[in-house]
C-alpha cells in the first residue's frame, strides 16, 4: 500500500486505511517482546517525530524490525528550535544467526525542499485543471514516434468523446477535422516540426462525434525534441472559439455594412483629430472638399487647411464644447476648395479615444439649401411686394365698395351663417329708422312680424342646407316706430370651397305702396265685377219678366181657351223657375242658400252639358266626354254642378290660344284639363279668390273658380288645381258617391 506509506499519521490498530488482516499483523508485531525492546531503544528518537506521524511510524518500525530486509520511511520531525522538517529514513534490518532481526543499519536525509516542491506541483496541477475547465481548454500530448495521444477530460469534451475510451490516434483525430481544413492543419503540423522553436498554432473546424455539430477550435503548442534534437513529442492545448468566430464574423459584417453606409452616404464623413489631421474620409467628403483619395492617402489633406481663417474660431469653439460634453452642437462654416471657391457646410462631430483627441465628423453640403434659401428670400420679397400691392388694391376696392354699399339708394345688409347682421347700409338704416349699433349682431328675423320671422327662419335653414345662391321672398318688417312695411328681400349666398354657407348679401325693396295699390285695384275690380254681375242679372231677370209678362198678357187678352191658358201658363211657370234658379245660383255663390242635393247621373249630365257647350266653346274647340259605363251617381246639386262644369270649360277655353281639347277623368273624380299656358305659383295660389282674374277687362268676372271651389266644399267634396307655366292646367273636382238606394234624376223623371 504505497499510499499508506506516503501518508503517515494515525494509529495502525485503528487506521481506516488498513484491512482486518493488516491490523491483526500489526498487533502481533507490536506485542512481540523483541520488537517491543527495539521500539524502546527508539523511544528517544520517536519523541522528536511529529505527533501526527508517531503512531504510523511506530507501526512501520514494528513491521520493519519483525522481518529482515530493507525499509524506507518519510516523516516529519521537530527540531529543538520548534521548526518542522521532512526526513527520508532509509535502511535495512539485518538478521542474526537465528534468522531473526538482530540490528538495523540506515541513514536519514532532509527532504523538506523536495516535499515542498511536490506539494507546489500538485497545487499547480490542480489550478491548471481548474483553469482549463473554466476556460474550456483541452490539453493534449502526442508521441510523435508512436502516434499515441494523451488527452485531458476537457479535450474529450471538446470532441464529444467519452473520457473512458482511449484517445484517438493521429489518423482518427484527422478524421474528426473538417475536410476543408485538414490539408491546412497537416501543413501547419509539418511546419511546426521544421521550425527551430517548434511553435504550433492553427484554427480549424471539427465535426463533433455524437451530433456532427460543426465547431471552431484554436490550437497552440510546441514540439519537444530528444537529446539528439529529433522531434519526440508535441504538447499543446485546444480552445473552442466557435462563438468568438461568430462574433468576429458578425462584427466584420457589421463593419462592412457600416463602411458601405458611410461610402454610400451623400453626407461627408471623416475620422481625424483635434489637431487638424484627416485620417479617413468617404467619397462624399472628398467631393465636397474638391480633393482626391490619393491626397488623402498621402496624408496631405487636413481639415484646418480646408477651413478659411475666419471660420477657425468656430472650429475651436466646437472642439471645446466636444471636450466638455463628448460632442458638439452642429454649426455652419465654409470649406475652401482648390479652385478658390467656397462651399457652405454644416459640421457636427464627436470625440473618441482614451485621450479624446480623435474626431468622427459629419459634414453636410449646404450649397443647394443656401441657393434655395436665397431663391426663397427673393421669392418672399417678391411675394411680399405683390401682397402689399394686392392688399392696397383690395383696400382701395373695399373702400370703393363700402362707399357704394353705404351711398347707393338701396337698403343693403349682410348676415353670417347664424343669420346675424354683420353690415347694413345707410339706406337700410334710414328705411327702417334704426341706428347702426342697434342692429349689428341681431338676427334679421327680429325686425319682422311673427309670421314673417317664421318663414325667414325656414328660408335661412333651407338656404344653408341646399346651397342655393339667390332667393326672393316677401316679408313684413317692423320699423323702429312700430309701423309694418311690406318688403321684398332678395338675397345672394356665398359658400366656401366645401359648399358651406359663409354669409349672404341682401337688398330690401319697399313693396308697401305697391301692395296698397294692388289692394285698391282688386277692390275696384271687385266693384267692376259686381257691376257686370248686377247688369247680367238685371238683363236675365228683364228677359224672364218679359216672357212672364207676355205669357200673362196672352192668358188675359184672349178668350178663355183651356189649352191656350195651359200653354202660356207653362211658359210663365218656366220663366219663373228660371228666375228662381238664377236666384239660387247667386245665393249659392254667396253661400247663403241651401243646395238641392240628390243623386246625379254623371253620363247624362255631361251629355246634356256637351249640348250647351258647343256654342260657347266655338268651332275651334273639340269637346270630348269620357264617362265609363256603370259609373255610379254622385250626390250633388245638379244645377250647380252644371254651372261649375260650364264655367270650368269656359276657363279652359280662354286659357288655350290654340285649343287642343278637354280630357275629363274617370270614376268619381271629374278632371278638366287643358293644354294652355298654365299658371305660375303666385297666380295658382290666388286662383280661387273671388274676383281674381288674369283676363283682360270685360272678359271675365273672377268668380268661376271661386264659385266652383264653394260648390265643391258645400257638396262635401274638394277642388284641386294643378298647373305649371307652359304645361296647361288640370282642375279636379272630387264629389261624394251617392247612396245606392237613392234614385237618380233620370230615374225619377227629373
Amino acid at each position: 500500500h504505497p499510499g499508506w506509506f506516503e501518508a503517515p499519521g494515525g494509529d495502525p490498530l485503528t487506521d481506516p486505511r488498513l484491512g482486518p488482516a493488516e491490523r491483526g499483523t500489526a498487533r502481533a508485531r507490536w506485542d512481540d517482546p523483541q520488537v517491543a525492546a527495539a521500539l524502546a531503544a527508539w523511544q528517544g528518537r520517536l519523541e522528536q517525530v511529529h505527533p501526527e506521524d508517531r503512531t504510523v511510524l511506530a507501526e512501520r518500525l514494528a513491521r520493519a524490525l519483525a522481518t529482515p530486509g530493507p525499509y524506507a520511511f518519510e516523516y516529519r520531525i521537530r527540531l529543538p528550535d520548534g521548526r518542522t522538517r521532512w526526513v527520508a529514513d532509509r535502511g535495512e534490518a539485518l538478521a542474526g544467526p537465528d534468522g531473526r532481526v538482530a540490528r538495523a543499519i540506515g541513514a536519514i536525509r532532509d527532504i523538506t525542499g523536495r516535499r515542498a516542491a511536490e506539494a507546489a506541483l500538485r497545487e499547480g496541477e490542480a489550478r491548471l485543471r481548474l483553469a482549463q475547465e473554466a476556460g474550456g481548454i483541452g490539453a493534449w500530448d502526442v508521441d510523435l514516434l508512436t502516434g499515441r495521444q494523451v488527452w485531458s477530460d476537457r479535450q474529450y469534451a471538446l470532441f464529444g468523446l467519452d473520457p473512458a475510451l482511449p484517445a484517438p490516434d493521429m489518423a482518427a483525430w484527422f478524421d474528426l477535422v473538417h475536410a476543408a481544413d485538414r490539408d491546412a492543419l497537416r501543413a501547419e503540423c509539418d511546419a511546426a516540426l521544421a521550425r527551430d522553436d517548434g511553435g504550433f498554432g492553427a484554427e480549424f473546424r471539427i465535426r463533433r462525434a455524437p451530433d456532427g455539430a460543426e465547431r471552431w477550435l484554436a490550437a497552440s503548442g510546441r514540439v519537444v525534441r530528444d537529446a539528439a534534437g529529433r522531434p519526440a513529442r508535441m504538447l499543446g492545448v485546444n480552445r473552442d472559439v466557435t462563438e468568438a468566430r461568430e462574433r468576429e464574423a458578425a462584427l466584420r459584417s457589421r463593419e462592412a455594412e457600416l463602411r458601405a453606409m458611410v461610402e454610400a452616404n451623400p453626407i461627408g464623413v471623416l475620422r481625424g483629430d483635434v489637431h487638424g489631421r484627416i485620417l479617413e474620409a468617404n467619397d462624399a467628403l472628398l467631393r465636397i472638399a474638391g480633393h482626391s483619395r490619393a491626397e488623402l492617402e498621402a496624408g496631405t489633406l487636413r481639415w484646418d487647411a480646408l477651413t478659411p481663417p475666419e471660420w477657425l474660431p468656430a472650429d475651436a469653439a466646437g472642439i471645446a464644447e466636444a471636450q466638455r460634453n463628448g460632442a458638439c452642437t452642429p454649426y455652419e462654416k465654409e470649406y475652401l476648395r482648390p479652385d478658390g471657391s467656397r462651399i457652405p457646410v454644416l459640421v457636427g462631430f464627436t470625440l473618441v479615444g482614451e485621450r479624446r483627441e480623435q474626431t468622427i465628423a459629419f459634414i453636410l453640403d449646404l450649397t443647394d439649401r443656401k441657393r434655395a434659401e436665397a431663391a426663397l428670400l427673393a421669392d418672399k420679397a417678391a411675394l411680399e411686394r405683390a401682397v402689399a400691392e394686392r392688399t392696397a388694391e383690395l383696400a382701395s376696392q373695399e373702400r370703393a365698395l363700402r362707399r357704394i354699399y353705404d351711398r347707393t339708394p338701396a337698403a343693403f345688409h349682410s348676415v353670417d351663417a347664424e343669420g346675424r347682421l354683420i353690415r347694413v347700409s345707410d339706406e337700410w338704416l334710414a328705411f327702417l329708422g334704426y341706428r347702426r349699433e342697434e342692429v349689428l349682431g341681431r338676427r334679421t328675423g327680429e325686425f319682422m312680424d311673427a309670421e314673417s320671422m317664421r318663414r325667414w327662419e325656414a328660408a335661412l335653414a333651407e338656404l344653408r342646407a341646399t346651397g342655393e345662391e339667390v332667393r326672393e321672398v316677401e316679408y313684413r318688417m317692423r320699423r323702429a316706430d312700430g309701423v309694418l312695411l311690406d318688403v321684398l328681400l332678395r338675397a345672394r349666398a356665398e359658400h366656401d370651397a366645401a359648399g358651406g354657407f359663409l354669409h349672404s348679401y341682401s337688398i330690401l325693396f319697399d313693396l308697401t305702396e305697391r301692395n296698397r295699390a294692388e289692394a285698391r285695384l282688386r277692390e275696384a275690380q271687385k266693384l267692376e265685377a259686381l257691376g257686370r254681375i248686377a247688369g247680367g242679372v238685371a238683363h236675365d231677370f228683364n228677359n224672364l219678366l218679359q216672357v212672364l209678362t207676355a205669357a200673362l198678357h196672352m192668358i188675359g187678352g184672349g178668350k178663355a181657351d183651356a189649352a191656350r191658358v195651359e200653354r202660356y201658363a207653362a211658359i210663365a211657370l218656366q220663366a219663373a223657375e228660371r228666375g228662381a234658379g238664377l236666384t239660387r245660383r247667386m245665393l249659392a255663390f254667396a253661400r247663403q242658400d241651401q243646395l238641392q242635393t240628390g243623386p246625379v247621373a254623371l253620363p247624362d249630365l255631361l251629355q246634356g252639358l256637351a249640348t250647351l257647350l258647343h256654342g260657347p266653346l266655338g268651332p275651334d274647340i273639340r269637346l270630348e266626354i269620357a264617362a265609363p259605363a256603370g259609373l255610379p251617381p254622385v250626390r250633388s246639386d245638379r244645377m250647380q254642378l252644371e254651372l261649375v262644369l260650364f264655367n270650368l270649360a269656359l276657363n279652359a277655353r280662354d286659357a288655350m290660344p290654340h285649343p287642343q281639347g278637354l280630357v275629363p277623368a274617370d270614376y268619381l273624380r271629374i278632371r278638366v284639363a287643358d293644354t294652355g299656358q298654365g299658371m305660375d305659383a303666385a297666380t295658382l295660389a290666388r286662383a280661387t279668390e273671388p274676383f281674381f282674374t288674369t283676363k283682360e277687362v270685360g272678359q271675365g268676372t273672377g268668380l268661376g273658380l271661386a264659385m266652383a271651389h264653394g260648390f265643391a266644399a258645400q257638396s262635401g267634396g274638394a277642388l284641386l288645381i294643378e298647373s305649371r307655366p307652359g304645361q296647361g292646367t288640370v282642375v279636379t273636382l272630387w264629389l261624394p258617391r251617392a247612396a245606392a238606394e237613392m234614385p237618380t234624376e233620370a230615374a225619377a223623371g227629373g
